[in-house]
């Protein structure tokens, strides 16, 4: 990888059209403040679209959005500033965007974890939420970098010479630099004459214009995969779930009581007994998701679920005091766990719909953003990276926060639904109440019987023991 600075670069005054501050407006701080905004009212749609609270969006956000700029600023500056307070001034340029995500998030996912708890919310659910909005925020953040004439790349062209030539004019002014280092260093291939004005690649746009699209694609596309799927409530029963105005006859029409379908017509057809009417009839697809899956609840599968909870639990073996056989137990639990998590969502989901799990979003956040960073890294100067003066580390580092969503989809698809779900929680739809997560969520205490049933089991093997230490010392006395 090239390595290179900026500080034989600087800015030309003559093309120098926009700067950071006007008077006592910062702009940089402008551009941070109306990303976060723009993050959390998109937030807020996707709360209100998957029916949480709004509210507990504004409690979680108090103490995140401070921490993430607190957090930001601090690693940004660590290293080049004056003094301890300054580190925290995130009004100023010199942002680190891991930094904000790591102090940010990281007090996001403890908060709404614990109210997840109260609400009967899985994690998983805000951090869809909540994470791709980010890279809305981040997008606009990056034009705060442009006015302080920041985040910028390698030479592209000399600016006489047209480089970069369909960039708008004043983006292509400001991000023209002077070099005034040695003659005949050579930068992306090119050989830099001391003097020249050459025309350094936007990086800023580049990233701000990839947040843009990749915020689409997942927060549009991924939740749309199962519109793409063989598997469909309506191609599994074109009758109950019509998508198409085809005549249905009136007797085989599947009404909804709850969401009634887009339009009806009714059209008149003729047959040798006289005139039969039928019923041009269809349903938006969305409401046709709503229907068949996710306020689809059925008292029949809370009764098949606990049949089948019943069934593994009465397989499981009775697990021994010793320390080792515990340890070698956690196997039998791990597996067991598994056996109930598929039976859960597969209750929750017995026509076996190809649905995108809570969490995947969020994963994919982590991904596509450290990956546009890891192309954009390689194009950074030296000491304008992740790791300051060290290119392969940054990159690499980049690189493992890239995979770090990769793993955290795949966990959140194909993992956590079998190991760590419980009835009565809102994951990618509502799941079943049994009666145990109805007295959960009323706070009352559950007692299982099975507990119940060891405990009375414990307290008669320790009265038999006794009794027969009692009949040995009666016949020693004897």
């Amino acid at each position: 990888m090239e390595t290179w600075d900026d500080n034989s670069f600087i800015t030309v005054e003559s093309l120098r059209t926009v700067s950071s501050d006007y008077g006592g407006f910062h702009v940089y701080a402008f551009t941070m403040t109306m990303g976060v905004i723009i993050a959390i009212l998109f937030a807020a749609y996707q709360f209100k679209r998957k029916g949480l609270k709004i509210e507990r969006l504004m409690m979680g956000a108090v103490g995140a959005v401070p921490a993430g700029l607190f957090g930001g600023s601090f690693f940004g500056k660590l290293g080049s500033s004056n003094s301890f307070w300054s580190l925290f001034a995130f009004w100023e340029a010199g942002m680190s965007i891991h930094g904000a995500i790591l102090f940010g998030a990281g007090f996001g996912i403890l908060v709404f974890y614990l109210m997840g708890r109260r609400e009967r919310v899985s994690i998983w659910v805000y951090m869809d939420c909540i994470l791709p909005q980010i890279l809305v925020s981040q997008a606009v953040g990056r034009w705060g970098n442009f006015f302080n004439h920041e985040i910028f790349g390698k030479p592209a062209g000399l600016y006489n010479e047209g480089a970069l030539s369909w960039l708008p004019g004043f983006i292509r002014d400001n991000m023209t630099k002077a070099f005034v280092g040695k003659d005949g260093t050579e930068i992306n291939g090119i050989s830099l004459v001391s003097g020249e004005w050459y025309v350094m690649q936007p990086i800023f746009l580049y990233e701000s214009i990839s947040f843009v699209i990749l915020w689409a694609l997942i927060v549009f596309l991924i939740p749309a995969i199962k519109y793409m799927t063989k598997n469909t409530p309506w191609r599994n029963d074109p009758l109950s779930f019509p998508v198409k105005a085809t005549a249905i006859p009136l007797d085989k029409i599947v009404k909804s009581e709850k969401f009634e379908p887009k339009k009806y017509n009714v059209i008149a057809k003729s047959n040798k007994d006289g005139v039969t009417k039928e019923e041009l009839f269809y349903m938006k697809k969305t409401d046709i998701w709503q229907k068949a899956y996710y306020k689809n609840t059925d008292l029949e599968a809370v009764a098949e679920y606990q049949d089948k909870i019943d069934e593994i639990n009465n397989k499981l073996p009775e697990i021994d005091e010793n320390i080792w056989a515990k340890i070698k137990s956690i196997s039998t639990i791990t597996k067991s766990q598994w056996q109930k998590g598929k039976v859960l969502v597969n209750t929750n989901n017995p026509n076996n719909y190809h649905v995108v799990k809570a969490g995947v979003e969020a994963g994919m956040y982590f991904f596509a953003w450290n990956l546009v960073r890891m192309i954009i890294e390689i194009e950074r100067p030296i000491n304008n990276l992740f790791i300051k003066d060290h290119h392969l580390l940054s990159v690499l580092l980049v690189a493992m926060t890239a995979l770090f969503g990769i793993v955290l989809a795949v966990i959140a698809q194909f993992v956590a639904p079998y190991l760590f779900r419980k009835p009565g929680f809102i994951f990618e739809k509502q799941y079943f109440y049994t009666e145990d997560a109805a007295k959960a969520a009323a706070g009352t205490k559950v007692v299982k019987s099975e507990d119940n049933n060891e405990k009375i089991s414990k307290i008669k093997l320790k009265e038999q023991k006794a009794k027969e230490k009692l009949d040995k010392t009666l016949k020693k006395d004897k």
